[in-house]
């Protein structure tokens, strides 16, 4: 409460007091003090300091944040006319997105700011803040790091921004066009501008990702204003002064560009006068692969390096932090005792002296420094040196990835209507009408891009960067070393990805190579990065789905199948941790004994499906063990009925089937329902069939 007292005037004279009757009509309404009307306060460091504090506290939980306060620092956002509120504001909304580790809490939180219109905020801040300076482009900046949060969690975002002529101008004419001036980041202005540009480049690359709409929006420009988008990305590739994660992010807009062109004719087919679109393919070849080439590169002794000067900052950084709690302690001393700091001090020193530990390797650890010396902000540096020599390579993993994606028609017919009851009947029909429906479908050539892949030489650099990782590092990594841990894994996981899709798709590396076992050697390869990866589970998926997807399309893998890889897929069926990869494993399996194989293998492959639908906890992974069952024992060409009756297969089944039912009524994903819903009808026919045989 604030008390308001009059104020005595020149001379002395005090004012009458208020009559008593006056205090009768009531108490006065109190001041508005709650958090929106400090965020809307007029006093624009009353308006800073709330931001801020809202920024770390209920922005950056899982929590729902009211959409009173939601709303009033959209406003703030939009209109603020104070840098450092404005940018605050920001801060709320992206924290609010990226803070949040679980994907379903982030999406929600999405929601939530669409039912704001938080779009229309971004894109009317972007298009009116002109200044050029570096508090300007630091809120610009922001602004895109939130587009770029939204476009990545929702596709309304982006269908929204791909229909809009003057939200695609705003990004790719504004602030694409940064690139004119892109400079190395000599002063704040350089880096804030700079961050920008990396912001706008990554959105573009997102929502370019199948999306023909918005490709017809953008090759449509140019032929209206002569605004070539195409030639607009090939420049900023090339230009080595944009920052490296720029160059990549054009890089594979361009390859993005190159897909939706081969996968849809009509669009090719209009726009193939256009010379940026007729000559597309040349221009990957001559400078997206060597930029690739370029970025896909590890170095253990460079990594090695780089994470030493971490561990160095961070043994600093908790010294002095350690030094200032006891300079605390000390204080908080003086003041309960009345002890002078020189007696403190004597008596901490005789302490130390009675300590009979060693502490040479303390001392061989802890820095020395100048006085004042900043020890946070060179941990801060050490960071974001380790961060710089690892995203771009994680980006052009990702790029490369995609590159090496063979998109064909049948996969696309699997984003098929949900299964929406248990009517057998229904559900037969629509399964029908699929299949006939991938029966007239033809798929497409290979893009003759992957010949240039292969010859530039990025298959053996992934393969060189996996290598690399595998091997151990001249440091030891601690456990405050997350920083370096996470981003280890994270690689391999992504090195996984594209290795895989490498060997699937690129048969004229296979032929380069020469080697009989040259699928096999990566496929091993990857079975190594699995028990590295184990306790992390998109590593984990990634790295298990690349070495499914190898023994299903590359049939000839198959056959070089021995018992080690075979006792590696129990072993990842049984112990693995993350339940995509025990998915992964049941489904490698079904490739296996869907081929001619001997009954001791058949007999090892039945046990472990069995175990793992009377023990696993997951209802995908019991829904994959399930199918894998009727795949192997419904091919009456290679499958063992012996088997299937030694070890009461179908008795297992009929026991194991309401359970299963049971187990789905608890699973969230709608999707997922759907298809293990699918999954127990088809067991229930499956069982029915096994019957009639009897």
């Amino acid at each position: 409460a604030i008390t308001l007292r009059r104020v005595i005037n020149s001379m002395g004279k005090q004012s009458r007091k208020a009559s008593r009757k006056n205090k009768d009509k009531g108490p006065k309404e109190p001041l508005k003090t709650g958090p929106v009307s400090k965020i809307k306060s007029h006093d624009a460091k009353v308006r800073d300091a709330t931001l801020s504090a809202l920024s770390v506290t209920i922005f950056s939980g899982s929590g729902t944040v009211p959409t009173d306060i939601l709303k009033a620092v959209l406003e703030r956002a939009a209109i603020d006319t104070d840098p450092s509120s404005s940018c605050n504001a920001a801060g709320c909304i992206l924290n609010y997105i990226n803070s949040v580790e679980n994907d379903r809490i982030a999406k929600s939180h999405v929601n939530e700011l669409i039912q704001c219109d938080v779009l229309t905020v971004i894109l009317t801040r972007l298009k009116h803040n002109e200044d050029n300076n570096a508090c300007s482009w630091n809120l610009r900046g922001i602004l895109l790091d939130v587009l770029c949060a939204l476009v990545e969690h929702s596709s309304d975002i982006v269908d929204r921004i791909s229909a809009s002529a003057d939200a695609i101008n705003c990004l790719t004419a504004g602030y694409l066009d940064v690139s004119s001036t892109c400079t190395p980041a000599n002063d704040d202005v350089d880096a804030a501008r700079n961050s920008c540009l990396t912001a706008t480049s990554r959105v573009v690359h997102t929502m370019l990702d199948n999306n023909p709409i918005l490709l017809h929006q953008l090759l449509a420009n140019y032929q209206s204003y002569g605004d070539d988008f195409i030639q607009k990305l090939v420049a900023l590739v090339k230009n080595g002064l944009c920052p490296a994660k720029v160059r990549l992010h054009c890089a594979g807009s361009l390859i993005s560009i190159y897909q939706l062109l081969q996968f849809h004719a009509d669009l090719k087919q209009q726009y193939e006068a256009t010379s940026s679109v007729s000559d597309l393919e040349k221009v990957i070849a001559s400078t997206v692969l060597p930029i690739l080439c370029q970025y896909v590169d590890y170095r253990p002794d460079i990594a090695a390096a780089l994470i030493s000067r971490l561990q160095e900052a961070q043994t600093a950084a908790l010294s002095e932090e350690n030094d200032a709690k006891v300079e605390a302690e000390i204080q908080e001393m003086i003041k309960g005792k009345n002890e002078s700091a020189r007696a403190i001090a004597r008596r901490q020193k005789e302490m130390k002296d009675n300590v009979k530990e060693p502490m040479d390797e303390v001392a061989k650890t802890k820095p020395t420094a100048e006085y004042g010396t900043d020890f946070q902000q060179i941990l801060t540096k050490a960071i974001e040196a380790w961060e710089n020599a690892m995203q771009p390579l994680k980006l052009a993993l990702e790029v490369a990835t995609n590159l090496c994606t063979y998109d064909d028609q049948h996969q696309q017919n699997e984003d098929y209507t949900m299964w929406e009851s248990d009517d057998e009947e229904n559900m037969e029909q629509l399964a029908k009408d699929i299949n006939a429906n991938e029966a007239n479908l033809q798929p497409l050539q290979a893009a003759a891009l992957f010949d240039h892949v292969v010859s530039c030489g990025l298959p053996e650099r992934v393969r060189g960067v996996i290598q690399g990782l595998m091997q151990p590092l001249s440091v030891d990594l601690t456990d405050d070393n997350e920083v370096v841990q996470r981003d280890l894994i994270e690689l391999l996981g992504k090195c996984g990805a594209c290795i895989g899709n490498i060997a699937i798709n690129l048969s004229s590396w296979e032929q380069q190579r020469q080697g009989r076992n040259h699928l096999l050697e990566v496929w091993r390869t990857l079975g190594q990065c699995m028990s590295k990866v184990d306790l992390h589970g998109e590593a984990s998926a990634e790295v298990s789905g690349a070495m499914t997807a190898m023994l299903r399309y590359r049939t000839e893998l198959v056959g070089t199948v021995g018992q080690d890889e075979l006792t590696l897929i129990l072993n990842l069926l049984q112990k693995a941790s993350c339940a995509e990869a025990r998915q992964n494993a049941a489904s490698m399996l079904t490739s296996l004994c869907t081929s001619p194989h001997s009954k001791e293998v058949d007999t090892l492959v039945c046990q472990h499906l069995i175990s793992s639908i009377q023990n696993d906890p997951s209802v995908n992974v019991v829904g994959e063990v399930l199918c894998a069952i009727m795949d192997i024992y419904g091919n009456e060409e290679v499958c063992f009925d012996s088997v299937f009756n030694e070890q009461n297969v179908l008795q297992v089944l009929q026991a194991s089937l309401p359970t299963f039912r049971n187990m789905i009524g608890g699973d969230d994903n709608a999707f997922d329902a759907a298809v293990l819903k699918e999954t127990a009808l088809n067991v229930k026919r499956f069982i029915k069939y096994k019957q009639r045989q009897e």
